[in-house]
């Protein structure tokens, strides 16, 4: 279930990536989606042992990940209005 959402979340943001792209600083938005891309890339590749993939969808990876995200938006988001 917090893998469903993390891709929901990770689509939603490369989504409006490419879709305001007169909101975000054209030097940061590859790496931007090249991050975006990797996280959801990440998710489709299958864990070695269950243990593994229990430790990679815990609850406190998801929020660091939501944060991670929503400061790199904001920072592309302050570049876009300088």
């Amino acid at each position: 279930m917090i893998a469903i959402e993390r891709r929901k979340q990770l689509e939603q943001y490369r989504d409006w990536l490419h879709s305001h792209p007169h909101r975000v600083d054209a030097d940061v938005k590859p790496a931007a989606l090249d991050f975006l891309n990797g996280s959801l890339a990440e998710l489709d590749k299958p864990a070695e042992d269950p243990e593994q993939k229990e430790n990679a969808l815990r609850p406190g990876r998801a929020h660091d990940l939501r944060n991670r995200l929503r400061n790199l938006v904001m920072i592309i988001l302050a570049q876009s209005h300088q």
